[in-house]
């Protein structure tokens, strides 16, 4: 007989790789309208900054409104790929401490957050 065996042994590093990877490599549908439509091709969610520049030619640096089904801020065309990432595809960064709640949109957010609490 088979004995499966788990890593019970992560430690706080392992744990926000294991989270990157799994909204890093998600596909996602995506969401932005043409002609009235979300596009809904399947995009990995690190892939989606790149759709948007090549495929909705979301470029340069300008001011835009965000097309996604929805949606209507207005903002840098540089900070849309991050927009879409976690107000859209909802990304969230927990804190790996066990009995740490707290839940950040930003990965660099919750390191900062690591490093000030000592965890």
């Amino acid at each position: 007989m088979l004995k499966t065996m788990y890593n019970t042994s992560f430690d706080d590093a392992a744990s926000c790789d294991l989270v990157a990877n799994a909204l890093e490599t998600n596909p996602y549908p995506c969401g932005w309208l043409i002609n009235g439509q979300p596009c809904n091709t399947a995009v990995l969610g690190r892939e989606m900054p790149t759709h948007l520049r090549t495929v909705h030619k979301v470029n340069g640096n300008q001011r835009l409104r965000c097309l996604w089904n929805g949606c209507s801020d207005e903002l840098s065309s540089g900070c849309l790929g991050r927009h879409v990432q976690e107000r859209h595809l909802e990304w969230r960064w927990p804190c790996p401490r066990l009995g740490c709640d707290a839940i950040f949109t930003r990965r660099g957010v919750m390191e900062e957050h690591r490093a000030i609490r000592g965890h």
